[in-house]
């Protein structure tokens, strides 16, 4: 749906672009609009078909972004495989926490329920079991907040605030 929008102090008129709520437009739904900034740009709450949501200035939807940024990793892993494994000249054994933890949400998928207590709600996160952080998928497990604590803890390897 297009509105002129009448600016009194410049005498402009400017043609904005209004989104509807619920609309879908490439791998986006629109959830909400969030803002404008201060040069009236419109920015809306998004929800990319991958889950992920993302604030999104309403005038590139659909033309200069079309997803989360998921769409671009796809293409990227499409085009150049050997990247994204083990046989890439780029490949480490021994990476970083957080290196480590998005290799496991690459393989595994995004952590949806705790393996301990069965909550599905929350933060969800992928645990490392014997806390030595090596490249073996089947040494992480789906924990909430408070029982990934709860298992640091019980095992000496709590590293946050007391």
């Amino acid at each position: 749906m297009l509105l002129f929008v009448v600016d009194s102090m410049r005498q402009k008129i400017s043609l904005m672009h209004m989104l509807n709520k619920g609309q879908k437009i490439s791998r986006l739904t629109i959830l909400n609009f969030d803002h404008y900034n201060k040069k009236r740009d419109a920015y809306y709450l998004c929800r990319c078909d991958c889950g992920n949501e993302k604030i999104i200035r309403g005038s590139k939807i659909g033309k200069i972004t079309h997803s989360c940024g998921c769409l671009r990793l796809e293409i990227v892993r499409r085009k150049k495989p050997e990247l994204s494994n083990e046989k890439s000249h780029l490949w480490k054994e021994n990476v970083g926490y957080r290196a480590i933890h998005l290799w496991v949400i690459k393989n595994k998928g995004k952590a949806n329920k705790c393996s301990h207590c069965g909550a599905n709600t929350g933060k969800i996160e992928w645990a490392n079991i014997d806390h030595k952080y090596r490249r073996n998928l089947d040494d992480y497990i789906q924990l909430c907040t408070s029982c990934h604590r709860d298992y640091d803890i019980k095992n000496n390897n709590y590293r946050g605030r007391w």
